[in-house]
């Protein structure tokens, strides 16, 4: 994975973080997208939604159930995915009332095959990364709020 540094650095490289799903959010209890191990590869299947960038990102970085019997958070890996590999497709393009100038789409993943070497961290460690990640975006978040600048 460290070989999409420099372009995710530099920004020449456009990167999306696909968690959300049509009928559960971002409810981990309710995420159907799945990843199986095949050999060297492990396959995807699903569907994510209301994804930033969607159709003009390079790089996914997509939260899949690994584990089909763990519960809650457990069971989800984290993989990064090419725009080019076989399998990924942009699904609708979503447009909004407001806020244009940030691409949102759906995701299809239809038996896409993700190398090995693709897996972020640990099978079964995604959502605790994904998690601690938007810990700290809605931190930050929170701090640009007028409502939540006035309590500081």
């Amino acid at each position: 994975c460290a070989r999409y540094l420099p372009g995710i650095i530099s920004g020449k490289t456009i990167c999306a973080l696909d968690v959300t799903e049509p009928g559960a959010s971002s409810d981990l209890n309710r995420l159907t997208t799945s990843a199986r191990r095949d050999g060297e590869h492990w396959i995807l299947n699903g569907r994510k939604t209301f994804i930033t960038n969607a159709n003009i990102a390079d790089l996914f970085f997509v939260l899949a159930k690994s584990d089909a019997g763990a519960r809650g958070t457990k069971g989800f890996s984290l993989f990064l995915v090419e725009r080019a590999f076989a399998g990924f497709s942009n699904g609708t393009k979503i447009e909004k009332t407001g806020w244009h100038a940030s691409d949102t789409g759906e995701l299809l993943f239809d038996d896409c095959r993700v190398p090995s070497a693709n897996l972020i961290g640990l099978p079964g460690q995604g959502s605790y990364q994904v998690l601690a990640g938007l810990e700290h975006e809605r931190i930050c978040m929170a701090a640009e709020r007028p409502s939540v600048q006035r309590l500081l």
